[in-house]
């Protein structure tokens, strides 16, 4: 059992992507705690609209 039935307070507010960041940042304001938020993307269709409109090149994606 968590905290052996004592409540417990967490140490930072995860979120993941924007819907759930803005959820993180308000859960974390009224607790009073430190979020962190990791942006993910859908990769595959992110790549292929970079690559269709030119806005970079294979040599610049993986440059990086």
């Amino acid at each position: 059992q968590v905290g052996g039935g004592q409540p417990v307070w967490p140490y930072v507010i995860h979120g993941h992507y924007a819907d759930a960041g803005d959820s993180a940042a308000l859960l974390s304001g009224a607790l009073n705690v430190p979020m962190v938020l990791t942006g993910h993307s859908l990769g595959r269709n992110k790549l292929e609209q970079l690559l269709k409109q030119g806005r970079q090149s294979w040599e610049d994606i993986n440059s990086t």
